[in-house]
Parts: C-alpha cells; structure tokens; sequence
C-alpha cells in the first residue's frame, strides 16, 4: 500500500509543485494529525482517502508550507453552499436542505468529508463505460430528472478541485458520474481569511487539480498502475 512518501512523490509529479515543498506540507500535516502517523519509511501508515484528501486540500492552498495544517483546520469550516447538477442539456441548482436532500454523501458536511467520500468511492478506468441514453436526457420526454438517482445514487469517475481566494476560501469539486451526469459542488469558508496565516495566503502557480491528477492520486493510494493513454494523446 502507498505510504506518505509515495504519495507525496505522486502529487509533486502530478502538479508539478517542488517536491520539497509537497514533503513539508505531508510532513507537517502528519505532525498535526491530519495524515496517519505509523513509523517510518516503508514501515509507515499506509494512506487513505482522508489522508490523501487533507494533502491535496494542503497542496492546492499552498502558500506558507509550514502553516499547511493552519489553513487544512480552516478549511475543515467550510460547508457546501450549493451544488449544479447537470445532465445532457438540463441542469439545476441547489442550495440549503434541497441541496442536503437531492445529495447528502457529498453536500452535509465539510469540503474535507466530501472530498473524502468521492476519492474512496472514484472509479477511474482506462476505458470508461460507455455513455448510457441518459446522455442524451429530455425533459419533454422523460419528465423532471431525479436528481438523488441521476447524481448521488452514480459512481463518480472524475473529479477536479478548483480553489480561489477573493477575500474568503471558495472551493468547487467538479464531479463526473459514470452515466454523463456530473455536479459543481461548491464550498465557501464563509468568513475572511484574516485567521489564516499572513491574512492573505498566496496560492501557488496553480490553483486547479484537474482530473488526471486526482486519478492519478487515487491510483497511487490503491496501488494501481498508472493509466494508459492512448500514443495520440502522449
């Protein structure tokens, strides 16, 4: 199983951010207790969904790679605000209970819990399913979409994290289902970032983890090989 060095190593090749850099947000997630702490080297922990969450989350807000933990805790506040779901040409947005109702895995908590469920339940493959007649949705035909069966009750497949500071944390999961369906999920921490160190934390060159790397993220963590792409694609 993948320990925080792999999983580290993983990230930093992924992104492109340093790898001393990714080594000392892991290093000092894990002395705040936000990554599972066992031993050493290849004796250590073996890393999870919640593990690898806390990491990522740390990652794409890095600014002071020693206040890592400081803005993990702070983003442990902040709760969905709202979620659009889309499928095919029809799309909806969500908020408060609705929002609870139509998707409580995913929109009754944390954006950590969130993130956590969907890495422990992604499905990434080389070749995805083929894309069922819901693809192809019609209000006119098939009446309102349910929304908890169209979305909640699928498994995702893809999943990028996008993260911006515009005076308060705002974070969406961009989430892909395995039957084309696919919902914005989006977090606000709520308040200003005073707290937070510096009061106005950089962001690093990047502040989206697309698709690709979350999957290859979860490939590490599962100890499955990397994904195939095609020659035309590099």
């Amino acid at each position: 199983m993948a320990k925080l060095s792999d999983l580290v190593r993983t990230v930093a090749d992924l992104t492109g951010a340093p790898l001393s850099s990714v080594t000392v947000v892991g290093r000092v997630l894990r002395e705040a207790g936000f990554v599972a702490s066992k031993g050493r080297g290849r004796g250590g922990a073996n890393m999870g969904s919640r593990d690898t969450a806390h990491l990522l989350l740390g990652v794409i807000t890095l600014g002071d790679t020693t206040k890592a933990a400081e803005i993990v805790a702070g983003l442990q506040a902040a709760l969905a605000r709202g979620a659009r779901a889309r499928i095919g040409n029809t799309s909806q947005y969500f908020t408060g209970d609705e929002a609870y109702y139509y998707f409580p895995r995913i929109a009754n908590g944390s954006v950590v819990d969130a993130l956590e469920d969907i890495l422990s339940r992604l499905r990434p493959s080389d070749e995805l399913k083929s894309r069922t007649s819901i693809f192809e949705y019609d209000v006119a035909r098939d009446g309102e979409p349910n929304w908890r069966l169209c979305v909640d009750g699928q498994t995702p497949h893809s999943l990028a994290i996008k993260a911006s500071n515009m005076g308060s944390w705002q974070i969406t999961l961009a989430i892909d289902f395995e039957n084309s369906a696919a919902l914005d999920l989006d977090f606000s921490v709520g308040e200003p970032v005073a707290y937070l160190p510096g009061g106005k934390p950089r962001m690093l060159q990047m502040n989206v983890m697309h698709a690709p790397i979350i999957e290859g993220v979860v490939r590490c963590i599962r100890d499955e090989p990397p994904r195939q792409w095609p020659e035309s694609e590099g």
